[in-house]
């Protein structure tokens, strides 16, 4: 125990010792390069606090007219948006076909919108990314009860029929399905373009006899108009066939007594084509502004009660290929949320997780520079000391190779005298000893071989 005590407490202290000596060497370097390390210490708070500022925090997302479907998703997005710092505006619009004009000119200031793909021009959907499909949305087909039971969209032609604005995915939803049913509804008088909330009014009145519109399934228009014992619900018997024939249609299902077990509403169970509505943004948009958008949806959808077709974390999803997956939504999908954002701010975690990459170049070179920092003072050791070698490597060619006089050896003895002085007074540094026994243990060989040189001079009377 108590050859073992003393070793461990001198083990100890020389560790100290060490880590105290490469701190100080760290500090002297620091000091000495005080400007350069102030401009370089500058400079990475300057980029990354720009970086953070040059973020936007504006969210511009264009829906469709008040009290429809995608409006109500927009709103249920601010909550997490606003949380977090953004400005969030929702514009109204007369649909997807104007939504993806206004995202497609920069001067709109919209860099968010509610699409369908599908009723877009595939040229127009090469100019944007797709965050994802966010919900399964229905075409209803409600008509009157009066019309009979109509099985087929060409018996449901023959009547006036509510469509949405020319403009809007409806419209060109609408056109595609009875396209397939060799129906044209362009300047087909049966068909009247029109905002939904007018054709409410004129389906209600009795002015129409059947309304085609697109939303979801706990849509207040969709409940109203199931219940109204005036009305009927079109049933898509064939909803495999329209999904074989237009790609981005899904086929779904509403139960018997799924709207309202006590009424039995509706009275059977019906099938539908639905859209899964995608939402997109420019190619340049904010990578921030996307991820927000994302983890709103999210979060939205999470604490949601109204999951009717969807199920439980379903969405968002990427679902319809047509427009191009942007860069952040795949990797939101493919390995979830930045992990960050359950420890930090929105804005720290997101400015920390897009420059990880950055951050772990800038490691790679931090921990080489203070390998080369904490050996400093090694290397400027050996180069003071290279002058000693220098003058001793001299000195020995001068004793080995010249006929020196007395005065001669004195003279250099003297000299060595005063360089082992110095070095006798000179703290030794942690990790310097053996340099520093090598240095005194050459000039101590040195000053033997002198000596005897001189007392060989001096006893046979040979002098200067």
């Amino acid at each position: 125990m108590s050859k073992k005590g003393p070793s461990r407490i001198k083990t100890h202290h020389y560790l100290l010792l060490a880590i105290k000596y490469e701190l100080i060497v760290i500090k002297e370097v620091f000091l000495e390069q005080k400007l350069l390390v102030t401009v370089l210490f500058a400079g990475l708070f300057a980029f990354f606090y720009l970086i953070g500022h040059m973020s936007s925090k504006d969210i511009n997302l264009v829906a469709d007219e008040k009290g429809s479907s995608w409006h109500q998703i927009a709103e249920n997005n601010r909550k997490y948006v606003e949380a977090n710092g953004f400005k969030y505006t929702i514009r109204s619009s007369g649909g997807t076909l104007e939504n993806a004009k206004l995202l497609n000119d920069p001067s709109s200031g919209v860099n968010v919108a509610f699409l369908i793909p599908g009723a877009l021009d595939p040229e127009i959907n090469k100019s944007f990314y797709s965050l994802g499909s966010i919900d399964y949305e229905p075409v209803w087909i409600f008509y009157r009860k009066g019309l009979g039971n109509l099985t087929s969209l060409q018996e449901l032609a023959k009547h006036r029929i509510g469509v949405g604005p020319t403009l809007s995915g409806r419209y060109v939803v609408t056109d595609k399905i009875f396209s397939l049913n060799k129906v044209e509804i362009k300047n087909n008088p049966n068909f009247i373009p029109n905002k939904l909330g007018n054709q409410l009014e004129d389906f209600n009145t009795g002015k129409l006899d059947a309304l085609i519109f697109i939303g979801q399934a706990y849509d207040t228009n969709v409940r109203k108009l199931a219940r109204n014992p005036n009305f009927k619900l079109f049933d898509f018997e064939e909803a495999d066939a329209y999904t074989k024939n237009i790609p981005f249609l899904q086929k779904v299902v509403v139960p018997s007594g799924s709207f309202d077990i006590a009424e039995h509403i509706p009275s059977k169970t019906l099938s539908l084509i639905a859209i899964t509505t995608s939402l997109a943004v420019r190619k340049d948009t904010d990578p921030d502004v996307q991820l927000a958008i994302l983890m709103a949806i999210k979060d939205a959808e999470r604490g949601s009660d109204n999951l009717f077709f969807a199920k439980r974390n379903e969405f968002p999803t990427y679902m319809d290929p047509l427009i191009e997956i942007s860069p952040v939504a795949k990797r939101f999908y493919d390995f979830g949320p930045p992990a960050l954002l359950n420890y930090f701010a929105f804005w720290t975690a997101t400015l920390i997780d897009r420059f990880s990459v950055l951050l772990l170049a800038m490691l790679t070179i931090i921990f080489p520079l203070k390998e080369l920092v904490g050996h400093l003072k090694k290397i400027r050791s050996v180069i003071h000391e290279h002058d000693h070698y220098a003058e001793l490597i001299d000195i020995n060619r001068q004793v080995t190779t010249s006929d020196l006089s007395i005065e001669d050896l004195e003279s250099i003895l003297e000299r060595l005298k005063q360089i082992n002085e110095k070095r006798a007074n000179e703290k030794i540094k942690v990790g310097k000893e053996t340099r520093y026994f090598s240095l005194s243990e050459t000039i101590g060989m040195l000053q033997d071989k002198i000596e005897k040189q001189l007392l060989a001079k001096i006893n046979t009377g040979r002098g200067a």
